[in-house]
């Protein structure tokens, strides 16, 4: 967990105000029983979300500050409740509703968006319009052959060795502030398995890949489809945080999870 804890660190150097990447971090650290850095991201986290003006998010973690037996902690809290946001009621606890039976069938729907994502990067110059013509040829192409294997822009430029798919990534990570995330330092353990369906997670590109607390962090190759954040946390029924990650990582943790399911 302390691995995990550095990861995080290490997304925030980069990203200081991602408000999933905050809340990630303070789960993981309450894991490792630092109590320094509890309370330094859940003091963070407080200032961006009071910046933002989520009162019902404020709420809780004014409710959640409370809790820590720390002068700095009730300083802020103090300081909190001489505004008038104070007097918000504290947010109540979500509902968590049991997993679907089966995943939603939205190959169809999965494609276009792969195909969005395409046309997004075009319009950005971040790749030619031959490049985009052969990308919307290949989704389409690997979408009809059904094989199973997972259809997304991130696996088509990787399988073509594109020149820029770094630059790619990170563009991608900034304007959809999703953060990246290597995968390479996470294992899939077999408790994940009954979280997320395998054929749904080949299917569209979303994997369960560690568990903080009651929420779930997951790997996606799609970070702008709005759809598949909704399926995964219908499907799961948990709160979800979600992080941008490659093609060949993402297939490495999937074939983890294949084989730990034998």
């Amino acid at each position: 967990m302390r691995e995990i804890l550095e990861t995080f660190e290490q997304i925030l150097e980069i990203m200081p105000d991602d408000r999933d990447t905050l809340e990630a971090a303070e789960q993981a650290a309450m894991q490792c029983g630092d109590g320094e850095k509890v309370l330094k991201y859940r003091l963070k986290l407080a200032e961006v979300v009071s910046a933002a003006g989520d009162q019902a998010a404020m709420a809780g973690l004014v409710e959640r500050l409370r809790e820590l037996d720390d002068p700095r902690a009730r300083e802020w809290v103090t300081a909190h409740e001489g505004s008038d946001a104070a007097e918000t009621a504290p947010a109540q606890p979500p509902v968590i509703t049991p997993p679907k039976a089966t995943a939603p069938d939205l190959s169809a729907s999965a494609i276009n968006d792969e195909i969005d994502l395409a046309w997004k990067l075009f319009e950005d110059n971040l790749i030619s319009q031959q490049d985009y013509s052969t990308l919307v040829q290949d989704l389409t192409e690997s979408s009809s052959r059904n094989e199973g294997d997972t259809v997304s822009v991130l696996h088509a430029l990787e399988a073509t060795h594109h020149k820029d798919l770094d630059q790619i990534i990170a563009k991608l990570s900034e304007s959809s502030r999703l953060p990246y995330l290597s995968m390479g330092t996470f294992t899939i353990r077999p408790e994940l398995l009954p979280l997320l369906d395998l054929s749904f997670v080949r299917r569209r590109g979303a994997l369960v890949f560690e568990v903080l607390s009651q929420d779930l962090l997951v790997a996606i190759l799609n970070p702008f489809s709005k759809q598949l954040r909704q399926d995964v946390e219908t499907l799961t029924g948990r709160r979800c945080h979600f992080f941008l990650t490659k093609a060949s990582e993402f297939d490495v943790a999937v074939n983890q999870l294949i084989e730990n399911s034998l």
